[in-house]
């Protein structure tokens, strides 16, 4: 089966997240701008701006102290918060978005695997196949995850979120010249698969129609894929439908995704935890990324919203 890879789909969010981020950072929405009189610019140089913090104001964090749940180092995470959640060689860990507000990119080992985990606070964006959902949701999933301590070397509040409203559903505030597409709320969350330009996604409102479980079937260049999606955890993610050398559909019945072919039943990281494939997990999207609405038109302009 061919499995797609689009390199510039990964990078096109977080290079807009570096060259305005810093900005964010301020309470003064006028925002300096540098004098460019002697650069030679590929872009117009309205659209510079001063980066604030100046160097390690937003410092990535270099192989963070990981604990279990059952040690210190926790207080400053609630249910609600949401994490990048991975799992590597069948151990799972757990990024809070309370950490990649202040550093955005966490650089980590596990044994022979090389990781820089990243994340965009303003286009909600997150890189690597993850599942992004709450705190209580990635335990249910991983009740032995390990989670970054906020001993972290660094003096900051991991309980303040530093951008005031810009996270809110409604907020059409992005702090840099861009006409916002408004069809969805312009900070609702939504799951894309991107391709080249384009590409199909699903706003997480969208997927919340279809009930507290969804398999949402989709195409690109006749490739078949599924999302899944579950409210109780506020995720979604996109998967290829084959497991165990046979192609899968799914169906929906008392609350569990169901593949019509096996009865198995498989929740939203791609494990199956009942039936015949019980242990089995999909193969997730490696493009796919929850990010906020307003993004995903804005870097992929023809991108289509999935329709049930």
């Amino acid at each position: 089966m061919k499995r797609m890879r689009s390199l510039p789909s990964i990078f096109g969010p977080l290079a807009g997240c570096a060259l305005f981020l810093a900005a964010a950072c301020s309470d003064d929405s006028n925002f300096a701008q540098p004098n460019t009189s002697d650069l030679s610019c590929s872009i117009p140089s309205s659209q510079i701006f001063n980066g604030g913090p100046g160097k390690d104001g937003i410092p990535a964090l270099n192989n963070p102290t990981f604990v279990q749940t059952n040690e210190g180092g926790l207080e400053y995470l609630t249910p609600n918060d949401r994490v990048v959640g991975i799992v590597i060689d069948e151990q799972a860990f757990a990024i809070p978005l309370n950490i990649f507000w202040w550093h955005e990119i966490v650089n980590m080992e596990v044994g022979d695997t090389k990781l820089a985990v990243t994340h965009c606070p303003l286009t909600g964006s997150s890189m690597f196949p993850v599942i992004e959902t709450t705190w209580a949701g990635w335990l249910t999933l991983h009740p032995g995850t390990d989670v970054v301590s906020s001993d972290t070397g660094w003096d900051r509040d991991y309980q303040r979120y530093p951008y005031g409203a810009y996270d809110s559903p409604d907020n059409a505030n992005v702090l840099f010249d861009q006409v916002v597409n408004t069809t969805r709320p312009p900070k609702e969350r939504a799951l894309g698969v991107p391709l080249g330009s384009g590409g199909v996604v699903f706003p997480f409102g969208v997927l919340d129609e279809m009930g507290p479980v969804a398999a949402a079937p989709t195409g690109l260049l006749g490739e078949e894929l599924v999302v899944f999606w579950d409210r109780e955890r506020d995720a979604a993610m996109a998967y290829y439908p084959t497991a165990d050398g046979q192609d899968l559909t799914f169906s929906i019945a008392g609350g569990e995704v169901f593949d019509d072919q096996t009865r198995s039943i498989w929740r939203v990281d791609g494990l199956s935890v009942g039936g015949p494939l019980a242990g089995t997990r999909l193969e997730p999207v490696a493009d796919a990324f929850i990010g906020f609405w307003f993004a995903w038109p804005a870097f992929y302009p023809e991108i289509e919203v999935w329709t049930p």
